[in-house]
Order: structure tokens, then C-alpha cells, then sequence
């Protein structure tokens, strides 16, 4: 638990009882929300940017700072998607440069593996935790596009 003098950072809020949640800039919005699905999804893929990081060696490495910058730009649209309709959106987004790095970044990585001529199934040494990375990025575009278009459905 975090500590902070006298008055510690709690982890629930009670709030959220009635089967609401609260956005930034103070709307209220219904736990099961495409927005707060799709900020779930976003929070379970930072988890698992940092369960990956966490399985690496300890020296430093690339890759190691590629998931550590990848879970705080996680983070960045997270702040996003939890921001109200019509509340300013926070000074720091994900922008076009972010996504053509990014981008960038996976042509290199595939570029060193070569072609893939079969499924890819995540096997013995690998744990599952680091072969689930595309699911919930995957998710995660989805529930992006769909709010973006503003055509989601309720379930």
C-alpha cells in the first residue's frame, strides 16, 4: 500500500458501488462502458508490457527500454480514453509520431526474425504471460476504433 502521511493513498474509492466510475474532468459513466472496457484492456496490456520487461535479464538492453517507453505510452492513452467527452484532453497523447516509431520498431524486429512460415504457439520456456502481448493489444485497437467511430455496442 502506498504511504503518505497521514492521510495514505487508498485503493478503491467507494464511489464506483452503483455500478458507475468516475472520468477525468468528473463524468459519471457505467462500469461496463465500452470506454472503460477499453481502458481496461489498455491497463492489462501495460501489465503485461511489464511482465515481459520483468522476465528480461537484468543488464540493460533495447528491448527492455522499448517495453518500458511502450508501457508508459500505455499509460498516455490511458489518460486518454479515461478523459470525459468535451473535457480538455491531457497536454501529453499519443500522436502520429508515436505510432510511425512504433511502427518502425516492429519492421526491424520482424525484419530479424525473418518470414514466418507457420503459427507461432507459445510453448515451454516462453511464458504465457509474454505470448499474450497481442491479445489485449489487439483488444485494445479495437476498443479504440470503436469509440473513436462512436458505434459500440453495449456488449
Amino acid at each position: 500500500m502506498a504511504t503518505g502521511g497521514p492521510n495514505p493513498t487508498r485503493l478503491y474509492t467507494r464511489t464506483g458501488d452503483g455500478g458507475e466510475t468516475g472520468l477525468a474532468g468528473g463524468a459519471r459513466i457505467a462500469k461496463d462502458s465500452p470506454r472503460i472496457r477499453a481502458f481496461g484492456t489498455l491497463d492489462e496490456l501495460g501489465a503485461t508490457l511489464g511482465v515481459a520487461e520483468g522476465l528480461l535479464p537484468g543488464s540493460p538492453d533495447p528491448l527492455r527500454e522499448l517495453l518500458v517507453r511502450l508501457q508508459h505510452e500505455v499509460f498516455l492513452a490511458q489518460a486518454e480514453v479515461a478523459t470525459a467527452p468535451g473535457t480538455p484532453l491531457p497536454a501529453h497523447r499519443i500522436e502520429a509520431r508515436h505510432v510511425a516509431r512504433l511502427e518502425g520498431e516492429l519492421d526491424r524486429y520482424t525484419a530479424s526474425i525473418g518470414p514466418l512460415r507457420s503459427f507461432v504457439l507459445p510453448r515451454r520456456r516462453r511464458p504465457r504471460s509474454t505470448s499474450a502481448g497481442p491479445w489485449p493489444a489487439g483488444r485494445s485497437e479495437r476498443s479504440g476504433n470503436c469509440i473513436a467511430r462512436n458505434r459500440c455496442p453495449r456488449r
